[in-house]
């Protein structure tokens, strides 16, 4: 094996936006391939989550940098002070080697003490960073883009970028998780499972996945049995699931479940997010990536095929779409989102998109 190839990622923050998060999935599976080594600079100061280890944050040379650049300061600005920093940021260069830099919304280019011989990246997201005025855009070359459709004809190579999730790991997850449910709640083999989940300020959203599956049995024939798993606050609403249930006539296939391990929303044949409020983006994307087919009322669902958008209380269109969802065949459904959505696949078609325009 020769020498790995050495990235460097600098991007705006460690911010909360999806693009960010995404950005990490990346950095992730490139990390874990024994032939890469990825290093992260941020370029400005921030709480750094602990899915981002190692990461040097350079607005900290200002704060924690050198202690000959803090006595300078001290004295008033001084070009021996920006020196001083300087030289760390060449030594955290020289640490990081890199091959490939990736500059995250095409900022950070100011920080490199050069670009020689590397293939530059900029990588295009959806929504600015908070400080995206306080930097410079990438004004100079650019070996490669990443951004979510092809730019202008002549330009540089494209790879697409969005969402990314850790797909294997769902996948694994979900055949953990999958037995366990069906053994704790007396799910019988050959039955579809129907699983359901959020926390909003309407309550109607556990009666409406109740509803969804008496919906499913009277339109549809599906004898479908339905986990609610419950985190929220309010350990009434268990009540409130078991309650309609019972009113339903569903009292022997609706179960509740509060507080369970996360990877229990991915043990199902299907999901159903009735709530009137935004899913949360990841775990959507990581029940798309389990195989799941996933029905949400959501305001502002999540751009796949594989996610279905109902409007809010309608439970005919609900149950259509879970009948249909539920009909879908879950090993397709994974090697599908495979190709939209796994980082590791992405990282593939990254590194030979860097060796052709190295």
């Amino acid at each position: 094996m020769g020498r790995p190839t050495h990235v460097l990622v600098v991007a705006a923050e460690p911010d909360r936006r999806d693009s960010t998060r995404s950005l990490q999935e990346a950095c992730a599976a490139l990390a874990r391939r024994p032939d890469v080594d990825v290093d992260v600079w941020f370029l400005r100061d921030g709480e750094v989550p602990p899915w981002w280890p190692g990461a040097q944050v350079v607005d900290h040379l200002r704060s924690e940098g050198p202690a000959v650049a803090r006595a300078l300061d001290r004295t008033g600005p001084s070009r021996l002070a920006g020196a001083a920093r300087g030289r760390v940021l060449r030594r955290w260069w020289r640490s990081a080697a890199p091959d490939v830099v990736v500059l995250d919304d095409g900022l950070g280019g100011r920080v490199l003490p050069t670009d020689a011989g590397v293939v530059r990246v900029v990588r295009r997201n959806p929504a600015p960073p908070a400080g995206a005025a306080l930097e410079p855009t990438a004004a100079t070359r650019a070996d490669l883009v990443l951004a979510p459709a092809p730019e202008a004809a002549g330009g540089p190579p494209w790879v697409r970028t969005g969402d990314l999730v850790d797909l294997d790991a769902a996948v694994a997850a979900r055949r953990r998780a999958r037995p366990q449910v069906r053994a704790e709640h007396d799910v019988p083999d050959g039955t579809d499972l129907l699983v359901g989940w959020g926390v909003d300020e309407w309550l109607d959203a556990p009666d409406v996945f109740v509803r969804t599956l008496w919906f499913l049995q009277d339109r549809h024939g599906s004898g479908a049995h339905g986990l609610w798993l419950d985190d929220g606050d309010d350990a009434s609403v268990a009540d409130l699931v078991r309650a309609e249930a019972a009113r339903c006539g569903l009292a022997d296939r609706v179960h509740v479940s509060r507080g369970a391990d996360a990877s229990w929303r991915l043990a199902g044949d299907a999901a159903l997010l009735p709530y009137r409020a935004p899913a949360d983006r990841r775990e959507v994307l990581e029940a798309v990536a389990a195989g799941l087919a996933v029905v949400t009322s959501a305001p502002d669902p999540v751009d796949d095929p594989a996610v279905s958008a109902v409007a809010p209380l309608d439970l005919e269109a609900a149950a259509a779409a879970t009948a249909l969802a539920l009909a879908g065949d879950t090993e397709r459904r994974v090697e599908a989102a495979r190709e939209r959505i796994d980082a590791s696949t992405w990282a593939d078609r990254f590194l030979a998109a860097v060796e052709a325009a190295r």
